[in-house]
């Protein structure tokens, strides 16, 4: 995989199935950071070769600059890719929220370059539910609006933030700047 012109003589010595299989292999292995791989995947289309790409979304410790051929080659993808990409971006890691918000963010940024009006509905919903991934959500719709005419971009959705019972002052200036916490809650579902 890492010799130049190795995956195109690959290509041209296997057979389809072999060749996938090789590609999944090798970037299951550790070559989820080749950007040669990545492309070679996303040249493939098939379900697995998705899998592996969106496998590189999921990998939130990767670095930009390496996580980008597998959102370019999601992307060249395009619906192929969609259904993985919106069960990605539906999948809740209560456990890790950091992580989930994370993952969405990545898939949004693919699905803003590659999305149609049949993705904009699950987009909607993280929008709704999700106030972390609000703002994306909407710049993503806001895209796909601008290729497809028909999609609406929605005036106010999101998460609104819930009222907050207030400690009264007490009149020292110490105690009260203690009890004075800036921060926002959100239902979540």
């Amino acid at each position: 995989m890492r010799v130049p012109g190795g995956i195109e003589k690959l290509r041209s010595i296997c057979s389809p199935d072999e060749y996938e299989r090789i590609l999944v292999r090798a970037h299951d292995y550790g070559d989820h950071v080749n950007p040669d791989v990545n492309r070679a995947l996303g040249d493939l289309a098939t379900p697995k070769a998705i899998g592996r790409l969106v496998f590189v979304l999921r990998q939130t410790h990767t670095s930009a600059e390496l996580r980008a051929p597998a959102q370019q080659a999601l992307v060249k993808a395009g619906k192929k890719a969609h259904a993985q990409l919106l069960k990605a971006l539906e999948t809740k890691v209560s456990s890790n929220r950091k992580y989930q918000t994370s993952v969405r963010k990545h898939v949004l940024e693919v699905l803003r370059d590659s999305g149609d009006e049949e993705s904009v509905p699950t987009i909607k919903s993280v929008m709704e539910s999700d106030a972390s991934v609000a703002e994306e959500a909407r710049a993503t719709i806001e895209a796909i609006s601008m290729r497809y005419k028909d999609v609406e971009v929605p005036k106010d959705v999101g998460a609104k933030p819930k009222p907050l019972k207030t400690v009264a002052r007490t009149g020292d200036a110490y105690v009260d700047d203690c009890f004075h916490i800036e921060f926002h809650e959100f239902d979540d579902g």
